[in-house]
């Protein structure tokens, strides 16, 4: 896993826009949203067999539920996750220099879409 620090993290968005402007991009909200949390991940790499790699943002709500078009929400947190067939997350497992070239290609079009200054960095 390897963090994303940047200047979305805290900032707060309606939830419709938001998830208009993600899915957009090729993100989907992960199932095991609730009314309060949601993750919207990027498919990577995905493999039937093997590793699979992913650009997750976290997101909270602050005012209403997860899934009310108005409701606030807060980003907090990007990762990049790297998911091992049949065991699940591998929190410390590697991610290629080609899978954080693709986060880094997203994360760009991401802040300029949500009209933020691309000044991201993946630790």
């Amino acid at each position: 896993m390897r963090r994303v620090e940047s200047p979305l993290i805290g900032r707060t968005y309606r939830f419709g826009p938001f998830r208009d402007t993600v899915e957009s991009l090729g993100f989907a909200m992960n199932e095991t949203f609730d009314y309060h949390t949601a993750a919207f991940d990027y498919v990577l790499h995905k493999s039937k067999t093997d590793v699979d790699f992913y650009l997750r943002l976290d997101v909270d709500a602050v005012r209403g539920y997860i899934e009310q078009p108005q409701a606030e929400i807060i980003v907090r947190d990007i990762r990049l996750l790297r998911a091992v067939y049949h065991r699940g997350f591998d929190y410390d497992g590697d991610i290629p220099r080609e899978m954080v070239a693709k986060a880094e290609a997203v994360l760009r079009t991401l802040h300029e879409r949500l009209k933020v200054e691309a000044a991201f960095r993946i630790a």
